[in-house]
């Protein structure tokens, strides 16, 4: 266990997984529904298609994300490529007005697609530790996920807050679209950080570096 700790592409790898998993607690499971009712205007019965689109975007995203990173045998560079089109494709949903329903189904499958990157950290971290190191190694990536889940929600939550536009009806919280967009600037931050964590990590070119 001391040797995993100790080793910092253990825990640059575990936070770039942790960051780039947030749209999955967020939009995914959380406040995806109410975020694209608020803001987009959609329905509810609508906006469980576009996140359960997402899902489906994540399953595809981690099996092209596999064969494409042992195709051109580089684990860092589709974690550097996610991070900037995971940035690019939240922008478009946060910024962009009037998106149809169509636009945003296609958008939250993107979401889905392009944050799968985060699935290269596992097979990175086992090939930069050695054989007996791997499981707890990687145990460090799934302990910064699990903490990043149990942290990142109520701040979310405390954003929605400090928004500042919600109206207390019947003591519940209504919060409008202005509370939704001030909290979602947590996601392209988190993704410009994945960005520059990526650099920090080193490339095993698919091969154990141990």
């Amino acid at each position: 266990i001391k040797l995993a700790m100790l080793n910092p592409q253990n825990w640059f790898g575990g936070l770039y997984t942790a960051l780039m998993n947030l749209p999955v607690f967020i939009i995914g499971g959380l406040w995806g529904i109410l975020y694209l009712t608020k803001v987009h205007g959609i329905t509810a019965e609508q906006a469980s298609y576009a996140t359960t689109v997402f899902f489906v975007g994540v399953i595809f995203g981690s099996l092209i994300y596999g064969w494409v990173s042992d195709h051109i045998e580089r684990r860092v560079l589709p974690m550097i490529v996610g991070a900037i089109l995971s940035l690019a494709v939240i922008a478009i949903l946060m910024y962009v007005p009037h998106l149809p329903l169509w636009a945003i189904i296609v958008i939250f499958f993107l979401i889905g697609l392009v944050t799968s990157s985060q699935v290269l950290t596992y097979p990175t971290i086992a090939e930069l530790n050695p054989t007996y190191l791997t499981s707890t190694a990687v145990s460090i990536d799934s302990l910064c996920i699990m903490a990043s889940g149990f942290i990142v929600p109520p701040i979310f939550g405390l954003l929605m807050e400090r928004g500042g536009a919600h109206q207390i009806v019947n003591g519940v919280a209504d919060y409008s679209a202005a509370d939704f967009n001030h909290a979602m600037l947590i996601m392209p931050i988190a993704f410009i950080a994945s960005l520059g964590i990526a650099f920090l990590i080193r490339e095993t070119y698919c091969r154990s570096q141990a």
